[in-house]
């Protein structure tokens, strides 16, 4: 019997289920901006943002990177990840200021993007 989640498996799942991962993907948003106004624990948010990082992460490699191993498209989509929230943050600073809203904006556009590349992969794939 097999006890391990292994990272073919979370991927897998994380691609396959949009219908429930994005849901989560949204309300880790929503968790990191109550964290950063009302609750301030890093208890809450370190694996809030770990968990964001991670569902964003496989949503845009796996749209982006379906030739590589499940490895690179991780890396590769943390790569991707990383860098639209340095972009958005970057264009949410010059506009107005980086303060708790724009951090929300910044997370949404993000996460956005995320969902909109997995549900066009998946629709383009017949998977959803």
């Amino acid at each position: 019997m097999r006890n391990r989640l292994e990272l073919t498996d979370l991927i897998r799942l994380i691609t396959q289920k949009t219908s429930t991962v994005t849901p989560i993907l949204y309300g880790t948003v929503v968790v990191l901006f109550l964290n950063l106004n009302v609750v301030r624990s890093p208890i809450l948010g370190v694996p809030t943002s770990i968990l964001f990082m991670l569902i964003s992460s496989i949503m845009i490699g796996q749209a982006l990177f379906r030739n590589e191993t499940p490895f690179m498209k991780l890396m590769l989509g943390n790569l991707i990840v990383i860098v639209t929230l340095g972009i958005t943050g970057w264009i949410a600073m010059i506009l107005h200021n980086l303060d708790n809203t724009s951090t929300l904006i910044v997370f949404l556009v993000t996460a956005s993007i995320a969902a909109i590349l997995n549900k066009r992969m998946n629709s383009s794939n017949g998977t959803e």
